[in-house]
């Protein structure tokens, strides 16, 4: 079966980029698969959050959630996949599938500052994807 990759990180532009997303995925008789990449580099945590098995257990439900909240915004029933790692080259990885066809992502998300100094994880996809990166822009 075809199935879209869509990123989602909580952001308002996450939740409307997941939208069109099933939308898309219900145009075309895809599977809709929603991915929240949790990066737990040990630099990106305060001083007062280096316990990393209680920060990972806070990122993991926190990741549910945006999972959770996702779903809610759209009428299939999609599946839902938390993935380790940089979001960039998770997503990348997991478009090598076959029967993945494309990756949907918004154009910025909740880490836009950090993002705009280190290249946008849509920068980063749409020249190393080996499928269509669709970038949304919001709010749609």
């Amino acid at each position: 079966m075809k199935r879209i990759l869509v990123a989602v990180d909580g952001s308002a532009d996450s939740l409307a980029t997941v939208r069109l997303a099933d939308a898309l995925a219900r145009a075309t008789s895809s599977q809709l698969e929603l991915v929240h990449v949790l990066e737990l580099e040990a630099a990106h945590f305060p001083v007062e959050h280096r316990d990393t098995r209680s920060r990972y257990a806070e990122q993991s439900e926190r990741a549910e959630q945006v999972l959770a909240q996702a779903q809610a915004q759209i009428e299939s029933q999609a599946v839902k996949r938390i993935e380790h790692g940089g979001p960039a080259e998770r997503l990348r990885i997991m478009a090598e599938d076959p029967e993945v066809t494309m990756v949907v992502v918004g154009a910025r998300g909740h880490h836009s500052i950090l993002r705009s100094l280190l290249g946008s994880v849509s920068q980063r996809l749409v020249s190393s994807c080996p499928k269509t990166v669709v970038v949304v822009r919001s709010p749609l």
